[in-house]
């Protein structure tokens, strides 16, 4: 029998198909980028739920903060000036760098656990 805290930093290991990991990538990136970025932070979060990792969970949070305040900036500024145009970039650029970061590490996850043999428990 393990020991609870040791379960609890085990990765998720539920997707393992081929096919299905495509969909999971599929629905996380393209909620970020249909939503426009608005959903920037999904990433993020799908990555704190598959590795567990505190850095990832911070980013999910800072990147989610940003989102907010810049749907907050673009929603306030009514004649179009550079402050809503710096919102759209900030949402604009979470987008992509949260997509991007999310595929990289998702797909050095996989490459690493397809080389390492599983070990008997």
């Amino acid at each position: 029998m393990e020991r609870p805290e040791r379960a609890a930093r085990e990765p998720l290991r539920l997707f393992e198909k081929r096919a299905t990991v495509l969909v999971i990538r599929l629905l996380v990136v393209g909620g970020a980028v249909l939503s426009c970025g608005m959903l920037g932070w999904v990433p993020f979060a799908a990555l704190v739920v598959m590795t567990g990792r505190l850095r990832d969970g911070a980013l999910a949070v800072a990147v989610c903060a940003l989102d907010i305040g810049a749907i907050a900036v673009i929603a306030g500024d009514a004649e179009g000036t550079w402050k809503g145009d710096l919102g759209l970039l900030v949402l604009l650029a979470t987008m992509v760098a949260g997509s991007a970061y999310y595929l990289v590490v998702d797909a050095e996850r996989r490459a690493v656990r397809e080389r390492t043999p599983e070990q008997p428990g």
